[in-house]
Protein backbone atom coordinates (compact mmCIF):
# COMPACT_ATOMS: atom_id res chain seq x y z
CA UNK A 1 0.00 0.00 0.00
CA UNK A 2 0.96 3.59 -0.69
CA UNK A 3 0.98 5.55 2.53
CA UNK A 4 1.65 8.67 0.87
CA UNK A 5 -1.64 8.85 -0.05
CA UNK A 6 -3.83 11.18 2.39
CA UNK A 7 -6.17 7.62 3.97
CA UNK A 8 -6.80 10.22 7.36
CA UNK A 9 -9.28 11.94 4.92
CA UNK A 10 -10.19 9.71 2.54
CA UNK A 11 -11.29 7.74 6.02
CA UNK A 12 -13.76 10.82 6.96
CA UNK A 13 -15.02 11.12 3.68
CA UNK A 14 -16.44 7.66 3.64
CA UNK A 15 -16.90 6.36 6.87
CA UNK A 16 -20.21 5.92 7.06
CA UNK A 17 -20.67 4.14 3.83
CA UNK A 18 -17.88 1.18 5.18
CA UNK A 19 -20.15 0.85 8.07
CA UNK A 20 -17.16 1.98 10.78
CA UNK A 21 -18.11 4.03 13.47
CA UNK A 22 -14.06 4.91 14.52
CA UNK A 23 -13.07 8.90 14.86
CA UNK A 24 -9.85 7.98 12.79
CA UNK A 25 -8.84 5.99 10.43
CA UNK A 26 -5.79 4.98 12.68
CA UNK A 27 -8.50 3.23 15.17
CA UNK A 28 -10.10 1.46 12.30
CA UNK A 29 -6.85 -0.15 11.16
CA UNK A 30 -5.94 -1.23 14.41
CA UNK A 31 -9.61 -2.15 15.32
CA UNK A 32 -8.55 -4.81 12.46
CA UNK A 33 -6.26 -7.48 13.82
CA UNK A 34 -5.77 -9.28 11.09
CA UNK A 35 -3.13 -8.33 8.53
CA UNK A 36 -5.05 -9.27 5.57
CA UNK A 37 -8.15 -7.61 6.73
CA UNK A 38 -6.02 -4.46 7.34
CA UNK A 39 -4.41 -4.40 3.94
CA UNK A 40 -7.58 -4.91 2.28
CA UNK A 41 -9.63 -2.33 4.06
CA UNK A 42 -6.47 0.10 2.34
CA UNK A 43 -8.43 -1.42 -1.01
CA UNK A 44 -11.78 -0.67 -0.05
CA UNK A 45 -11.35 2.61 1.34
CA UNK A 46 -9.54 4.20 -1.26
CA UNK A 47 -12.54 2.53 -3.98
CA UNK A 48 -15.37 4.26 -1.92
CA UNK A 49 -13.04 7.47 -1.87
CA UNK A 50 -12.39 7.57 -5.55
CA UNK A 51 -16.06 6.57 -6.41
CA UNK A 52 -17.37 9.36 -4.59
CA UNK A 53 -14.89 11.75 -5.92
CA UNK A 54 -15.85 10.41 -9.13
CA UNK A 55 -19.63 10.35 -9.12
CA UNK A 56 -20.80 13.72 -8.36
CA UNK A 57 -23.95 14.17 -8.34
CA UNK A 58 -25.16 11.47 -10.75
CA UNK A 59 -25.02 9.16 -7.56
CA UNK A 60 -24.49 8.16 -4.27
CA UNK A 61 -22.77 5.71 -2.11
CA UNK A 62 -25.49 3.95 0.66
CA UNK A 63 -24.62 3.51 4.37
CA UNK A 64 -23.80 0.20 5.65
CA UNK A 65 -24.61 -1.88 8.75
CA UNK A 66 -23.86 -4.70 9.33
CA UNK A 67 -21.12 -6.96 8.31
CA UNK A 68 -22.65 -9.65 5.79
CA UNK A 69 -22.78 -7.35 2.74
CA UNK A 70 -20.35 -6.04 -0.15
CA UNK A 71 -17.53 -3.91 0.87
CA UNK A 72 -19.46 -0.36 -0.83
CA UNK A 73 -22.63 0.00 -2.20
CA UNK A 74 -23.61 2.66 -4.30
CA UNK A 75 -27.04 3.77 -6.21
CA UNK A 76 -27.48 5.43 -9.56
CA UNK A 77 -30.59 6.14 -11.25
CA UNK A 78 -32.26 3.87 -8.68
CA UNK A 79 -29.92 0.85 -9.49
CA UNK A 80 -27.81 -0.47 -6.66
CA UNK A 81 -24.24 -1.20 -7.67
CA UNK A 82 -22.26 -3.68 -5.65
CA UNK A 83 -19.10 -3.60 -5.13
CA UNK A 84 -16.79 -6.55 -3.93
CA UNK A 85 -13.17 -5.73 -3.23
CA UNK A 86 -9.82 -7.77 -2.83
CA UNK A 87 -6.38 -7.09 -2.68
CA UNK A 88 -3.66 -8.88 -4.95
CA UNK A 89 -0.85 -8.98 -2.26
CA UNK A 90 2.52 -10.98 -2.79
CA UNK A 91 3.28 -12.85 -5.85
CA UNK A 92 1.71 -16.74 -4.70
CA UNK A 93 3.33 -19.96 -5.30
CA UNK A 94 -0.30 -21.69 -5.39
CA UNK A 95 -1.56 -20.70 -8.47
CA UNK A 96 -0.56 -22.73 -11.86
CA UNK A 97 -2.68 -23.11 -14.84
CA UNK A 98 -3.04 -26.41 -16.86
CA UNK A 99 -4.33 -27.44 -19.75
CA UNK A 100 -6.34 -29.82 -20.83
CA UNK A 101 -4.37 -31.09 -23.60
CA UNK A 102 -1.36 -31.46 -21.51
CA UNK A 103 0.45 -33.61 -18.62
CA UNK A 104 2.41 -31.35 -17.63
CA UNK A 105 1.54 -28.02 -16.17
CA UNK A 106 1.81 -25.05 -18.34
CA UNK A 107 4.20 -22.48 -16.97
CA UNK A 108 2.27 -19.27 -16.97
CA UNK A 109 2.31 -15.69 -15.71
CA UNK A 110 1.62 -15.79 -11.73
CA UNK A 111 -0.13 -12.56 -11.77
CA UNK A 112 -2.68 -13.57 -14.23
CA UNK A 113 -3.32 -17.46 -12.11
CA UNK A 114 -3.44 -15.38 -9.07
CA UNK A 115 -6.06 -12.88 -10.63
CA UNK A 116 -8.38 -16.23 -11.77
CA UNK A 117 -8.48 -17.34 -8.00
CA UNK A 118 -9.15 -14.42 -6.59
CA UNK A 119 -12.02 -13.47 -8.77
CA UNK A 120 -13.30 -16.98 -8.50
CA UNK A 121 -13.26 -16.28 -4.04
CA UNK A 122 -15.57 -13.44 -5.00
CA UNK A 123 -17.76 -15.43 -7.51
CA UNK A 124 -18.66 -18.18 -4.85
CA UNK A 125 -19.19 -15.09 -2.11
CA UNK A 126 -21.61 -13.36 -4.55
CA UNK A 127 -23.10 -16.80 -4.82
CA UNK A 128 -24.06 -17.03 -1.44
CA UNK A 129 -25.07 -13.80 -1.66
CA UNK A 130 -27.77 -14.44 -3.89
CA UNK A 131 -29.03 -17.35 -1.91
CA UNK A 132 -29.06 -15.14 1.01
CA UNK A 133 -31.61 -12.71 -1.08
CA UNK A 134 -28.48 -9.65 0.14
CA UNK A 135 -28.09 -8.96 -3.68
CA UNK A 136 -29.80 -9.86 -6.33
CA UNK A 137 -29.81 -9.85 -10.39
CA UNK A 138 -31.44 -6.59 -10.62
CA UNK A 139 -28.19 -4.97 -9.06
CA UNK A 140 -24.98 -3.97 -10.92
CA UNK A 141 -22.64 -6.51 -9.22
CA UNK A 142 -19.07 -5.84 -9.98
CA UNK A 143 -16.05 -7.74 -8.35
CA UNK A 144 -13.22 -4.80 -7.73
CA UNK A 145 -9.67 -6.08 -7.45
CA UNK A 146 -6.66 -4.27 -5.81
CA UNK A 147 -3.66 -5.27 -7.77
CA UNK A 148 -1.33 -3.93 -5.18
CA UNK A 149 2.15 -3.02 -5.29
CA UNK A 150 3.44 -6.53 -7.25
CA UNK A 151 1.18 -6.30 -10.20
CA UNK A 152 0.75 -3.02 -11.90
CA UNK A 153 0.72 -3.80 -15.48
CA UNK A 154 0.24 -6.52 -17.54
CA UNK A 155 3.40 -7.69 -19.83
CA UNK A 156 1.30 -7.94 -23.02
CA UNK A 157 1.14 -4.18 -24.87
CA UNK A 158 -2.97 -3.67 -25.62
CA UNK A 159 -3.91 -6.32 -22.82
CA UNK A 160 -4.49 -5.67 -19.35
CA UNK A 161 -4.31 -8.24 -16.42
CA UNK A 162 -7.42 -8.34 -16.38
CA UNK A 163 -8.37 -9.54 -19.87
CA UNK A 164 -5.44 -11.91 -19.53
CA UNK A 165 -6.90 -13.44 -16.16
CA UNK A 166 -9.86 -14.20 -17.63
CA UNK A 167 -9.83 -15.20 -21.29
CA UNK A 168 -6.52 -16.91 -20.96
CA UNK A 169 -4.80 -15.11 -23.39
CA UNK A 170 -3.42 -17.18 -26.06
CA UNK A 171 -0.35 -14.83 -26.01
CA UNK A 172 0.79 -16.03 -22.52
CA UNK A 173 0.99 -19.86 -23.18
CA UNK A 174 4.09 -20.91 -22.53
CA UNK A 175 5.88 -23.89 -24.80
CA UNK A 176 4.86 -27.52 -23.25
CA UNK A 177 7.07 -30.50 -24.26
CA UNK A 178 4.81 -33.37 -25.71
CA UNK A 179 5.15 -36.98 -24.32
CA UNK A 180 8.40 -37.13 -27.03
CA UNK A 181 10.26 -34.56 -25.84
CA UNK A 182 9.70 -32.45 -28.52
CA UNK A 183 8.30 -28.65 -27.80
CA UNK A 184 5.14 -27.78 -29.16
CA UNK A 185 2.50 -24.73 -29.32
CA UNK A 186 -0.70 -25.94 -27.91
CA UNK A 187 -3.93 -24.43 -29.01
CA UNK A 188 -5.89 -22.08 -26.91
CA UNK A 189 -8.14 -24.10 -24.95
CA UNK A 190 -9.42 -23.40 -21.35
CA UNK A 191 -7.99 -26.25 -18.56
CA UNK A 192 -7.56 -25.96 -14.93
CA UNK A 193 -6.61 -23.25 -11.91
CA UNK A 194 -4.24 -25.46 -9.90
CA UNK A 195 -4.04 -24.61 -6.68
CA UNK A 196 -1.70 -26.16 -4.36
CA UNK A 197 -2.75 -26.58 -0.34
CA UNK A 198 -0.49 -25.85 2.62
CA UNK A 199 -0.85 -29.44 2.86
CA UNK A 200 0.62 -29.83 -0.28
CA UNK A 201 -2.40 -31.45 -2.29
CA UNK A 202 -3.32 -30.19 -5.49
CA UNK A 203 -7.11 -29.28 -6.40
CA UNK A 204 -8.32 -28.26 -10.37
CA UNK A 205 -10.59 -26.10 -10.65
CA UNK A 206 -11.80 -26.26 -14.43
CA UNK A 207 -11.87 -22.82 -15.75
CA UNK A 208 -15.37 -23.05 -17.45
CA UNK A 209 -16.78 -22.93 -13.73
CA UNK A 210 -15.30 -19.77 -13.35
CA UNK A 211 -16.89 -18.49 -16.57
CA UNK A 212 -20.51 -20.12 -15.60
CA UNK A 213 -20.05 -18.20 -12.40
CA UNK A 214 -19.37 -14.94 -14.01
CA UNK A 215 -23.35 -15.40 -15.64
CA UNK A 216 -24.12 -13.70 -12.31
CA UNK A 217 -21.64 -10.71 -12.37
CA UNK A 218 -22.06 -7.34 -14.04
CA UNK A 219 -18.45 -6.66 -14.34
CA UNK A 220 -14.86 -7.28 -13.30
CA UNK A 221 -12.80 -4.11 -12.36
CA UNK A 222 -8.85 -3.60 -11.22
CA UNK A 223 -7.63 -0.93 -9.67
CA UNK A 224 -4.05 0.64 -8.35
CA UNK A 225 -3.49 2.88 -5.79
CA UNK A 226 0.34 2.95 -5.98
CA UNK A 227 0.43 6.23 -7.47
CA UNK A 228 0.52 9.65 -4.77
CA UNK A 229 -0.74 11.36 -7.95
CA UNK A 230 -4.40 9.82 -7.66
CA UNK A 231 -5.10 10.48 -11.40
CA UNK A 232 -1.99 8.33 -12.07
CA UNK A 233 -3.62 5.28 -10.92
CA UNK A 234 -5.55 2.30 -13.43
CA UNK A 235 -9.35 1.64 -13.31
CA UNK A 236 -9.82 -1.31 -15.95
CA UNK A 237 -13.32 -2.73 -16.85
CA UNK A 238 -14.58 -5.65 -18.11
CA UNK A 239 -18.08 -4.90 -18.90
CA UNK A 240 -19.37 -8.95 -19.16
CA UNK A 241 -23.39 -8.35 -19.95
CA UNK A 242 -22.51 -4.90 -21.85
CA UNK A 243 -24.74 -3.42 -18.85
CA UNK A 244 -25.50 0.50 -19.80
CA UNK A 245 -24.96 1.50 -16.35
CA UNK A 246 -21.53 0.25 -16.43
CA UNK A 247 -21.01 2.25 -19.58
CA UNK A 248 -22.33 4.79 -17.25
CA UNK A 249 -19.99 4.01 -14.64
CA UNK A 250 -16.57 3.80 -16.58
CA UNK A 251 -18.00 7.55 -18.14
CA UNK A 252 -18.03 8.70 -14.42
CA UNK A 253 -14.41 7.27 -13.43
CA UNK A 254 -12.65 7.99 -16.77
CA UNK A 255 -11.72 12.34 -16.19
CA UNK A 256 -10.39 11.34 -12.98
CA UNK A 257 -8.39 8.16 -13.38
CA UNK A 258 -6.94 6.70 -16.56
CA UNK A 259 -9.34 3.95 -17.39
CA UNK A 260 -10.16 1.67 -19.95
CA UNK A 261 -13.45 -0.51 -20.23
CA UNK A 262 -13.32 -3.74 -22.50
CA UNK A 263 -17.04 -5.14 -23.83
CA UNK A 264 -17.19 -8.82 -24.27
CA UNK A 265 -19.95 -8.86 -26.89
CA UNK A 266 -19.63 -11.31 -29.53
CA UNK A 267 -16.32 -13.36 -26.94
CA UNK A 268 -18.63 -13.35 -24.45
CA UNK A 269 -21.38 -15.39 -26.09
CA UNK A 270 -18.88 -17.71 -27.92
CA UNK A 271 -17.28 -18.25 -24.18
CA UNK A 272 -20.66 -18.94 -22.63
CA UNK A 273 -22.02 -21.57 -25.47
CA UNK A 274 -19.20 -23.66 -24.69
CA UNK A 275 -19.86 -23.49 -21.20
CA UNK A 276 -23.74 -24.74 -21.20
Amino acid sequence: MDVSLDYELKYQQVKKYLGKRQDSFTQAIDFKNDINKRQSFYSELFLAAALQKCIGKEARLMEQTGENHPDVVMKMNRVRFNFEVTLMTQEDERFQYKSINAKEHAVTDKPKTQLTSKILDKIKQYERWFKKGIVNKNDVNIIAVDLGDFFPSTPIPGVTLLDAAIFMMSDEYEIHIDNYGSKCQLSPSRGFLVKTGRDGRESNIHLDHIYDGLKHIDALLTFTKINALESSNNFDIINIKNNENVNRLFSLISPHYQTKISHCGILWEDTMANVE
